[in-house]
């Protein structure tokens, strides 16, 4: 931005916003045990903005009062379970104590 331009007031807030949208999800997030990798797609999938970057995907959505961060979370694991079963196999165990030696 040059010192000619004005900034725009809605481009202005859009960290702002952004910002505290992650920290409502991360708040949600805690308790339901949401994998690093899952929680780091919710967020980019629901922060993309439009072309002019005045609103997120998630502001849609929201205005038409039927955004709930904790389903929505649940969900996007559910389908991550479904979609990446490895991400969620449960890991083979070896007892090193009966091995040892051998």
């Amino acid at each position: 931005m040059t010192l000619f331009e004005e900034e725009d007031p809605k481009k202005s807030n859009l960290e702002e916003r952004k910002t505290k949208f992650i920290e409502q999800v991360k708040l949600k997030a805690a308790p339901l045990g949401v994998p690093e990798h899952v929680l780091e797609e919710f967020i980019d999938h629901w922060t993309e903005h439009n072309d002019e970057g005045y609103v997120m995907a998630f502001e849609k959505i929201k205005r038409k009062g039927v955004f709930n961060i904790t389903k929505r979370l649940k969900t996007f694991m559910r389908n991550d379970q479904k979609w990446n079963p490895s991400n969620y196999e449960p890991k083979e165990q070896t007892d090193d104590i009966d091995n040892w030696g051998r």
